[in-house]
């Protein structure tokens, strides 16, 4: 297992010990408010796991208990803490997952590629119980920083080139260590100016339009701007009131339900997010608290720094009579 697939497990494993997990400000600080686990299930829900008053767990299929566990059996304290020490210190963790798995009747707890949630989850909170199973994503700072947004052809963004009246071999072989950023510092030092042609995928830009009807637009503008404010955080790029809430829209939108390559419904699957902090513990943030979880995702944005080979970008090109230039847009959270 990777450290993100030990996070997952071990924030599973923490839920099911615990059960309780606090809501959180946009700077992690717990707040008073929190919700009850009730029960967990994997992606692929084939069976629920419900947590019981009485420190047990049922395994429930097809409406059925197929059988009652102990959870001090499952998981205790100390080896849910010596499981994220040995996270955080790259370690092995010396904890027999096969068996976990078949005691909890669960095949994988890695989240699916084609799919937002990390795993389900249902909860109660403040007297009103949220009976289904709800898809929840999963952040944890004793990893890598989440994507929220993974990077691929789909989501370059095309530039047109203007009144450029320099060598495109010379800023195309730029090949320093910020050449995203010389290029473009060459491109408009030689009078380039480069607008929003369109998205290389029209399922990503449709996508991007049912989220603001000038979303592609203004994204474009925001990518083009990290590199000549030389920072790749949200909160850098973005000032004005509107946009940040436009913006606060397409961070929830790409977290909870699309997808750049998938025509999206507007729907969000998912409604929340887990975040495993450096002691190992774990607050939610949820849209039954909007404007929390709004706060976190914008606070947390970045635009994240994408291969250009693997996903052709950053170079000149002509097509069509059009001098033409890619970025490619990918979002993690801090």
């Amino acid at each position: 297992m990777n450290k993100g697939e030990l996070s997952e497990t071990y924030a599973f494993l923490y839920l099911l010990h615990f059960n309780k997990v606090n809501f959180a400000d946009a700077e992690l600080n717990q707040l008073k408010d929190y919700i009850k686990v009730l029960s967990l299930a994997e992606n692929n829900y084939e069976s629920s796991i419900k947590i019981n008053l009485d420190k047990t767990i049922s395994i429930i299929k097809n409406n059925k208990a197929l059988r009652k566990v102990s959870v001090n059996e499952i998981i205790s304290e100390a080896s849910l803490e010596k499981l994220m020490r040995s996270i955080k210190n790259k370690e092995n963790p010396n904890v027999d997952f096969s068996s976990l798995k078949d005691k909890l009747n669960i095949s994988t707890l890695k989240a699916s590629a084609n799919k937002k949630s990390d795993f389900l989850f249902s909860f109660s909170y403040s007297g009103t119980t949220y009976e289904e199973l709800q898809g929840v994503s999963l952040k944890s700072n004793l990893g890598a920083n989440a994507t929220i947004l993974n990077a691929s052809h789909a989501t370059n963004i095309i530039y047109e080139v203007k009144n450029f009246e320099g060598n495109i071999d010379k800023v195309n072989s730029i090949d320093s260590r910020n050449k995203l950023i010389d290029r473009i510092d060459k491109i408009i030092e030689q009078k380039g100016r480069l607008s929003f042609l369109r998205c290389a995928n029209d399922i990503f830009e449709n996508n991007l339009r049912k989220v603001d009807s000038l979303m592609p637009e203004n994204l474009s503008k925001a990518m083009l701007h990290r590199y000549k404010m030389k920072s790749s955080k949200f909160v850098d790029l973005v000032s004005d009131p509107i946009k940040k809430i436009h913006f606060t829209s397409l961070l929830k939108s790409a977290a909870f339900g699309m997808f750049p390559s998938k025509e999206w419904d507007g729907l969000f699957p998912v409604k929340g997010i887990f975040v495993v902090q450096d002691n190992g513990g774990i607050v939610i943030f949820h849209i039954l608290k909007e404007k929390y979880l709004n706060d976190y995702l914008f606070n947390n944005a970045y635009f994240e720094n994408a291969s250009t080979n693997r996903h052709d970008f950053g170079k000149l090109y002509k097509e069509d009579n059009k001098l033409l230039f890619k970025l490619n847009c990918q979002l993690r959270l801090s």
